[in-house]
């Protein structure tokens, strides 16, 4: 999967949208890839295309310089639309 999104954080004051991948999805869950950490616990809010979600950040690891890997347990599905995913996948 790699579908581009865009995330913000809901209880912040400042809602500044970073841009984003998703890297995987379940119905439970996200994985994306953002260029800044984000702390365990956060309340994320990711958009894409028709889609919007409300998530809890479960981890986040960085995998590269620039790079992490954020886990999120979506709590609310605001709008619902489609992932896109790579061709050939199931």
């Amino acid at each position: 999967m790699d579908q581009p999104a865009v995330v913000s954080f809901p209880s912040g004051r400042n809602r500044k949208e970073i841009p984003a991948k998703i890297v995987e999805a379940s119905k439970s869950g996200l994985r994306i890839q953002l260029e800044v950490p984000v702390k365990v616990g956060s309340l994320v809010e990711v958009k894409w295309d028709a889609s919007v979600v409300t998530a809890e950040a479960r981890h986040c690891r960085q995998t590269g310089p620039g790079t992490y890997s954020i886990g999120l347990k979506i709590s609310e599905v605001i709008a619902r639309g489609k992932l896109r995913t790579q061709s050939g996948a199931a």
